[in-house]
This record gives C-alpha cells, sequence and structure tokens, in this order.
C-alpha cells in the first residue's frame, strides 16, 4: 500500500488520530468515541510496542487510560472492515491513521501519506501495540 508502516493495536486494527485533539489531550468523546474508539488500557499498565517502536504513553480516560503515540491520543475506527483496514484515512480531514514518521502532536501534522499492514505482538497483557 501507500501509507508505509501503520500502527495497529494487538488486533491487528488500524489505529488513527485525530487532528482536533492537542498533545496528550483527547478530544474526542460521546457519541463522537462510539464511531472512534479511544484505545484503552487497565490503568497501572504500560502499552508495549512491536520491536522499533517507541513513543507510547497514556493519558487518564475515566477509569482507565489511553494510548497515545507520540503525544497522540489514539482510536480504531468502527467502519474499518478488519484488521489492516483503512477506511477511517482522511474522514472530515480530521482523522488520520498513524504512521512510523507520524509527527510529534505539536501542530496538526498531515496526514503523514502511505499504507501497508503491519503486525501486532498480540499476545502480550499490555495488548501488544506494534507495526
Amino acid at each position: 500500500g501507500s501509507l508505509g508502516k501503520i500502527l495497529v493495536n494487538g488486533a491487528g486494527k488500524t489505529l488513527y488520530r485525530f487532528t482536533q485533539d492537542r498533545p496528550n489531550k483527547a478530544t474526542c468523546t460521546g457519541g463522537c468515541a462510539g464511531l472512534w474508539s479511544p484505545l484503552l488500557i487497565a490503568k497501572g499498565t504500560k502499552p508495549t510496542g512491536g520491536a522499533g517502536v517507541t513513543g507510547l504513553g497514556t493519558v487518564p480516560s475515566g477509569t482507565k487510560l489511553q494510548v497515545t503515540f507520540k503525544k497522540h491520543p489514539l482510536y480504531t475506527y468502527a467502519l474499518d472492515s478488519g484488521p489492516g483496514s483503512t477506511s477511517g484515512q482522511g474522514v472530515g480531514g480530521t482523522w488520520f491513521v498513524v504512521t512510523s514518521s507520524t509527527k510529534a502532536a505539536t501542530t496538526a501534522a498531515s496526514s503523514g501519506a502511505s499504507k501497508s499492514k503491519g503486525s501486532s505482538g498480540s499476545g502480550s497483557p499490555s495488548g501488544g501495540y506494534g507495526y
């Protein structure tokens, strides 16, 4: 594909960023979160990535933690058909696949440009987030 290496969750679902979010501050809540599900893990858990994945973190989200990548809160898209699907890319001009080239969330970064199915380290207790 043309998106390059993409970040996926432990089930292989593509992860997205919302350009309206601020660094380490998720703004997709309520009805928005029904379509764009925040990537959540239990408090006390640290997200882990596959080989070479750095920049993972978390922000509080109710009784859980939302996973971030380079300060971008992460989401999955309800209309993706399965692992590797990227149908949320560019939706509304504000939703973009998280790629290895995604810049830190100091500005609303551009779409990055590319796609390829990644692998995940599923089976890890923290979800096995990876490329």
